[in-house]
């Protein structure tokens, strides 16, 4: 699916500045680009004047535990947020939280990558664990994110460091999750990924060499 699950052209809690658009998604040579545009895009909310692209799988495919991984680069631009993360699946459009967040990168802040998950704890109220790792190299290079998703832990690794454990039963869904992957444009919420500069650094890109999922069998 090339559009937001519940709907719109960006996520507007998060401050975002682009629209997503279905055309800024292909795959060629074996690697899924998602474009990000300084352009205007007209939708029936007003005018929008970037866009980015996103595809995610509700209703297609999702898993509960298992181990999720995408390796990935993209262009250090102003604005640019490269994200791969999932959420829960039921018939509701977008029960939030949860929601885990495996990689979210920021073309600010090329060197940093977030983890995340979100969650309400046993009392209903809302929380995140978190952590910013700050590279030794730059997501301009290929970077693999992995999550290990149990349900007595979830392990968040990059190249293969792992970089957070969580343990907290409250912050571990043990739930069916869907996946997305995204290029949005700017957030006036999370100053990590800052707001575009005109034309600045566009087009930009997200490029995905794979996206992997593996499910974990118990010995019976």
């Amino acid at each position: 699916n090339y559009n937001l699950p519940w709907g719109g052209w960006n996520n507007g809690a998060n401050g975002e500045q682009q629209a997503f658009v279905q055309a800024n998604v292909t795959v060629a040579s074996k690697k899924l680009t998602i474009a990000g545009k300084f352009e205007d895009s007209v939708q029936d909310d007003g005018t929008y004047h970037y866009t980015g692209g996103m595809i995610q799988t509700r209703g297609k495919f999702s898993q509960t535990y298992g181990i999720f991984e995408c390796r990935y680069k993209c262009s250090a631009t102003a604005g640019a947020w490269p994200a791969f993360w999932l959420l829960k699946y039921d018939a509701n459009t977008y029960p939030w939280p949860p929601e885990l967040d495996i990689a979210e990168g920021s073309g600010l802040n090329p060197t940093q990558i977030q983890v995340n998950s979100h969650y309400n704890n046993t009392a209903g109220s809302y929380n995140q664990d978190y952590y910013k790792k700050t590279l030794t190299y730059s997501q301009v290079e290929w970077v693999t994110c992995t999550m290990d998703w149990t349900n007595a832990y979830i392990k968040f690794y990059i190249n293969g460091e792992l970089v957070k454990t969580i343990t907290e039963p409250d912050a571990i869904p043990k739930v069916p999750m869907y996946m997305l992957v995204n290029l949005a444009i700017g957030s006036t919420v999370w100053d990590f990924i800052g707001l575009p500069s005109g034309g600045t650094g566009f087009p930009c890109a997200m490029e995905v060499d794979y996206i992997r999922v593996w499910q974990r069998y118990e010995a019976s």
